[in-house]
């Protein structure tokens, strides 16, 4: 994953809906991350577990 990619995110079993990878940075917050702007406009960091790639529509 990389900044750009479209992502599922789940975090506390909760579904927060597809975002938007902004930077991936490992020195900002160490085992975290990945920051992420989700639909709902929110900006916030996440393990990689908690995302999962959009995968494109086949057709």
């Amino acid at each position: 994953m990389q900044p750009g990619d479209l992502v599922h995110v789940k975090a506390d079993n909760f579904y927060y809906g597809i975002g938007i990878i902004i930077t991936y940075d490992e020195a900002e917050l160490p085992g975290c991350p990945f920051y992420v702007m989700t639909s709902d406009g929110k900006r916030l960091f996440y393990f990689a577990e908690e995302l999962k790639l959009v995968q494109p529509d086949p057709s």
